[in-house]
């Protein structure tokens, strides 16, 4: 069995959920150093100031 996976590219992906009036957003961008983590997590906590949960990986 060998172990496979998928890399994120330079294009930036997104996803959208909605239920019971909630709405559940998903970027995923290809990155390479934590600082660049941590100004696109700063940056959407910027833009969706009214979110709960801001949740990365």
């Amino acid at each position: 069995m060998t172990d496979e996976y998928l890399t994120i590219t330079d294009k930036t992906s997104e996803g959208f959920y909605s239920e019971k009036r909630s709405k559940f957003l998903a970027f995923a961008f290809h990155v390479t150093s934590e600082e660049e983590v941590k100004q696109i997590v700063s940056d959407f906590r910027k833009k969706y100031y009214d979110a709960r949960h801001v949740c990365w990986a």
